[in-house]
């Protein structure tokens, strides 16, 4: 892992003792430097006092602002605290003044276990309509995208049944590899799961403005008093096909019967979805 990959896990999920260490060494191999031997027995507190502010701005240059405080006379100075020591850290590890004892693996998790990871996505019964994507941008530091269509997404009804295939993957893992997770500094692995729908643009360009709308439109008896059909797609839940009517004139006769024309044509329109396989697509008149 890079100087750079390093201070960036740095900036999350590092033990702040680890952090504290690595600042404390380093100011105090400085402080040997300057002022010899004899200052090693000093408080850490009262060295950082009397020192801590020429420490940073020695070792940072023009970096070294940030991490100071103007005081009411106009000078600046260091304050001890657990943010400044981490951000200051970082910036000592970015210019090679400090280094984290990184135990990162040197192979990729992806590459090592590939057979695995194939197999427990198997296993957890993941849909042929999700495509896997796996990815690792440094080692063990994982993601994997479970991606799928607009199209296939309107016609499955999930309810985020996605989530159940994080857990099982997750937990074989776990329990078939023996690999803890954590943070890929100390050696452990981070495994991030997302879900991606792509084509939507795709979709509503191709099928909702060239078959559907004009299905509605010309098909549906109803169809022909609409005014507009406004369409919003979701990726995390159900979509919406909201249609707005040319009249208020809601309740009419169909025949010798009154009826009432929205409802009418809201089931209309929502069979029509439903006999496409579009389940996941709700559908408002107004």
């Amino acid at each position: 892992m890079s100087e750079k990959d390093i201070s960036s896990e740095l900036r999350n999920n590092v033990n702040e003792f680890d952090i504290e260490e690595i600042f404390i060494a380093v100011f105090r191999k400085w402080i040997t430097t300057k002022f010899g031997e004899k200052f090693n027995n000093y408080p850490f507190s009262v060295l950082i006092r009397d020192y801590g502010t020429k420490f940073v701005l020695e070792s940072l240059g023009p970096e070294a602002s940030q991490h100071l405080l103007k005081k009411s006379d106009g000078s600046m100075e260091f304050s001890l605290n657990r943010y400044n020591i981490r951000t200051v850290t970082i910036d000592l590890i970015k210019k090679g003044i400090a280094k984290f004892p990184n135990l990162s693996k040197s192979h990729k998790f992806t590459e090592k276990f590939k057979k695995h990871l194939d197999f427990f996505i198997k296993k957890a019964g993941v849909p042929d309509i999700y495509e896997i994507k796996l990815s690792e941008e440094s080692p063990y530091k994982v993601r994997i995208t479970f991606e799928i269509s607009f199209e296939k997404y309107l016609k499955n009804n999930f309810n985020n049944r996605y989530a159940i295939f994080y857990n099982k993957i997750s937990s074989f893992i776990n329990d078939y590899l023996g690999i803890r997770y954590g943070n890929p500094l100390y050696g452990d692995l981070h495994v991030a799961f997302s879900h991606e729908v792509y084509g939507t643009d795709e979709w509503i360009k191709n099928v909702l403005d060239k078959k559907i709308k004009k299905y509605i439109k010309n098909e549906i008896p109803e169809g022909k008093e609409i005014k507009s059909i406004r369409f919003k797609p979701s990726t995390t839940s159900n979509s919406e096909l909201m249609m707005t009517m040319s009249t208020n004139n809601k309740f009419s006769k169909h025949g010798e019967e009154p009826y009432n024309r929205n409802d009418s044509l809201r089931t209309s329109v929502k069979k029509y979805l439903n006999d496409l396989g579009y389940v996941n697509i709700d559908v408002g008149v107004k």
